[in-house]
């Protein structure tokens, strides 16, 4: 019984974190003219968030802690969704600095929302595991 609990625990934690995973994929994109979204595709310059940015990362923080990255937002003029992902990538095609203060690791290339395949990998690769050392435990058929 002592072996159980730490693996339901497990197996619970693991659900709990792939729920939430997915629960903020699916949720609604914020309106471009919602307070401090980000500016919608068709109000973007090179100036508009570069200089922000810059600072942001040379402090030393994370990309993916970056105030607009991993949200999902609408554009109020046409409905087109968009990211920042999507910003940085609009900043690199049209020579902006921005794309330059990252790496192949970070948020710009990570897929998305959540941190792309990465995060996804972990919570199912956590909770597979998890399901494995349920199904083996003191209840295994296997000889022995």
């Amino acid at each position: 019984m002592r072996k159980i609990l730490p693996i339901t625990l497990m197996a619970a934690a693991a659900s709990l974190a792939a729920n939430t995973a997915i629960a903020q994929a699916d949720a609604a994109p914020i309106a471009s003219d919602s307070a401090g979204a980000l500016e919608a595709p068709e109000d973007w310059d090179c100036d508009l968030y570069d200089e922000e940015w810059r600072e942001w990362i040379d402090e030393g923080n994370s990309p993916d802690a970056w105030r607009f990255a991993g949200k999902r937002y609408r554009a109020v003029s046409d409905g087109d969704l968009y990211t920042w992902e999507d910003w940085l990538d609009w900043s690199d095609e049209n020579g902006c600095l921005a794309g330059a203060y990252l790496d192949g690791g970070t948020a710009a290339n990570s897929g998305g929302a959540f941190g792309g395949s990465t995060a996804i990998g972990l919570v199912v690769g956590f909770f597979a595991t998890a399901l494995i050392a349920a199904s083996g435990g003191e209840n295994s058929q296997s000889p022995g």
